[in-house]
């Protein structure tokens, strides 16, 4: 069956496949343009249409927190979502707090994949004449750390606690604005360190390099060795990942301590409740066209969207729909048995 979304109806949407002559119609919605979440999911609205099997209207630019409470609920077909925040709403946590753990374990066994994948890594940047050499001198700056309400900036402040120790707040000052505008901030000198994720290589590095050579900061060894830090780059929806020296110009980026960093693993997720049939085919759909997808943009090698199950590891606790699992099956990929 499909899902009437009443969330979906009420927002802009951008008809991905405005001349489709098929009978289903979908919701969905994802990130910004140009980002991996945007590119995984038009991808998928693609496959559908010129399959023949569905209509997805794609709302883009949204709160992927957001997008997941509305796919639980079923005022959602499909959206994109962190990995990490299944667990905080299984859990009730931070900003699925006031769901409680019952409501949010309940809503969580709505949700099921299509597909995980990286949404790239974490670039902490800064400029190079800001005078912030290492971690440390991040004390009494302000520090983009992401989008108001989303997962990644409790991972952002969890990550510096555990290289400096600094609290959000008093050691620093955490700024949560819209994606483009942490950046904007940088640029117009308001903010002092920018740390999000982003592709490999990342587009927004060449608009701050515009403006002047920039840092990126690692990982320190002597922190990215502990037995905390690997647990915390293993938890749900994170991996360890390395910015490698040549990925970008080095007269425009001092990439330290090894570029050591952590993967950012998203998934598209269904409503548990979508026709399995219809699941399969789409699903098949995107596989069969990705490697196509794949060579518009050189940038979605580093994604790990052949196999299906990046990011979705057991603690993630976060199965494939059925019609999905069939699909990548079907396409030679082993599924662990946690998915199914």
């Amino acid at each position: 069956m499909r899902l009437i979304s009443g969330w979906a109806a009420a927002a802009a949407v951008v008809c991905i496949a405005a001349t489709s002559h098929a009978e289903e119609t979908l919701s969905a919605a994802t990130a910004d343009v140009g980002s991996a979440p945007h590119f995984v999911m038009t991808s998928i609205a693609g496959a559908a249409d010129r399959a023949g099997l569905a209509n997805v209207q794609v709302q883009e630019g949204q709160a992927l927190t957001r997008v997941q409470l509305a796919v639980s609920r079923g005022e959602l077909d499909i959206g994109t979502i962190p990995i990490v925040t299944t667990f905080l709403m299984r859990n009730g946590l931070a900003m699925f707090s006031e769901l409680g753990a019952a409501e949010g374990a309940a809503l969580s066994e709505n949700l099921t994949a299509i597909t995980g994948f990286s949404a790239g890594v974490y670039h902490a940047m800064t400029f190079a004449d800001s005078g912030i050499e290492d971690w440390d001198d991040i004390k009494g700056r302000r520090v983009f750390i992401g989008a108001p309400t989303g997962g990644a900036a409790v991972q952002v402040q969890q990550m510096i606690r555990l290289i400096t120790g600094y609290e959000p707040g008093t050691d620093y000052e955490p700024v949560q604005l819209d994606w483009g505008a942490g950046v904007q901030g940088m640029l117009d000198g308001t903010i002092d360190v920018v740390i999000r994720p982003g592709t490999l290589p990342a587009g927004y590095i060449d608009r701050l390099t515009s403006a002047g050579p920039i840092r990126l900061l690692g990982v320190p060894e002597d922190v990215a060795g502990t037995e905390t830090f690997t647990r915390f780059s293993n938890a749900p929806g994170t991996l360890p990942a390395v910015i490698s020296g040549d990925i970008y110009d080095a007269d425009l980026v001092d990439v330290t301590n090894g570029g050591a960093t952590m993967a950012i693993a998203l998934a598209v997720v269904a409503n548990a409740e979508l026709d399995d049939d219809l699941i399969y085919g789409i699903t098949s759909a995107y596989i069969d066209g990705l490697e196509g997808a794949m060579a518009t943009n050189p940038w979605a090698a580093n994604l790990g969207l052949q196999g299906g199950v990046y990011g979705l590891t057991p603690v993630a606790n976060l199965r494939l729909h059925p019609g999905a699992l069939r699909a990548w099956e079907d396409a030679g990929i082993t599924v662990p048995d946690h998915l199914r």
